[in-house]
């Protein structure tokens, strides 16, 4: 095991020592979270929207059952996870066993095509099935594939 902490990275991603392949997939994953925290709700807005007090709402949150991300003294709520107006089915079975991942490794495994899903993401099969059984799959195989 490497002490230093840019090599580690680097044996991370798959690349030896190749600086702008580093640049780029961080660029992107700024990009990508910039985008993440820019299509997020507020607290009140989500608490309207799902027509919930805001208490009933930050119990959800703690309970895991809503993807919400801290912003310093607020929580963004990524707003992928709603589908008119209400969170899409399923998702409040999926979240709980992702509260401790990385937001942009939610998001990937919530808007990555998956063979599983007919080629669909996992917010599309959901919206499209109602069947939570797959994506709980998926998340099982995601938490592996992260350990």
């Amino acid at each position: 095991m490497t002490l230093d902490p840019i090599a580690s990275l680097y044996d991370s991603m798959g690349d030896v020592e190749d600086r702008n392949s580093y640049n780029e997939v961080m660029a992107r994953s700024l990009v990508t979270y910039s985008n993440l925290l820019a299509n997020s709700i507020s607290t009140e807005q989500c608490s309207e929207m799902l027509n919930v007090n805001p208490s009933r709402l930050r119990q959800k949150i703690r309970d895991g059952t809503i993807w919400a991300i801290k912003d310093g003294n607020s929580w963004k709520i990524p707003s992928i996870q709603f589908s008119d107006g209400r969170q899409v089915v399923g998702l409040d079975k999926v979240f709980p066993s992702l509260s401790s991942d990385h937001p942009l490794s939610v998001y990937g495994l919530l808007t990555t095509h998956q063979p599983d899903f007919d080629n669909m993401n996992m917010v599309e099969w959901l919206i499209t099935t109602g069947d939570v059984g797959p994506a709980l799959d998926a998340v099982e195989r995601h938490k592996w594939g992260a350990a």
